[in-house]
């Protein structure tokens, strides 16, 4: 009997840990997940924008069901036919390395996907081998050499935002994935 009383105690006191101070809804858009009025401005985070992405949560995608992928919300359609090259793609790809199995089967994916487009011409690719500075002098070497578009996947995203800035100002298409980048000291 006194185990069982223990075991109540233990379990009332984990279930009252588990309970919050907190109302249950401040009536704001999106259930509350505003930041209080005296958290500072943060350049990484806008609060309008968090609060439209919040409403948008509740907005039915336009689209085919069966391909989520091709759905939008509020989209804004942009012709982008005066974009078209005629003739074949020199595509450029500037790779941080493949030292782990996300990025080898990305460029694995990646060499599959240009097989199957006869308007790619050419494929060109660096593998910088982990090094900020290699990728840095590859992606300089590389808008000498007519990328149609190029596609940096980087080591890390700081030593090349300015760089990607500066290429996509000079007119090249330009897409960094920054998913499996690896994280700068801070």
């Amino acid at each position: 009997m006194a185990a069982n009383r223990v075991l109540v105690a233990v379990f009332t006191m984990g279930a009252a840990a588990c309970g919050s101070t907190r109302p249950a809804s401040t009536g704001q858009v999106g259930g509350g997940h505003s930041a209080p009025a005296t958290t500072p401005q943060s350049k990484f985070f806008n609060q309008a924008d968090f609060d439209r992405q919040m409403a948008q949560r509740r907005i039915a995608p336009q689209g085919d069901p069966n391909t989520p992928w091709l759905q939008m919300i509020q989209p804004t359609i942009v012709d982008t036919a005066k974009y078209t090259k005629h003739g074949k793609w020199h595509l450029c790809f500037s790779n941080a390395a493949l030292d782990n199995p996300w990025r080898v089967t990305g460029f694995t994916t990646m060499k599959a996907e240009v097989k199957l487009h006869p308007e790619i011409g050419d494929f060109t690719v660096v593998d910088v081998g982990g090094k900020d500075d290699k990728q840095i002098s590859d992606l300089a070497d590389l808008s000498t050499k007519g990328c149609s578009a190029l596609i940096a996947s980087p080591n890390t995203t700081t030593a090349l935002t300015r760089r990607s800035s500066a290429r996509a100002r000079a007119g090249y298409l330009s897409s960094c994935s920054t998913a499996a980048s690896r994280p700068t000291a801070r």
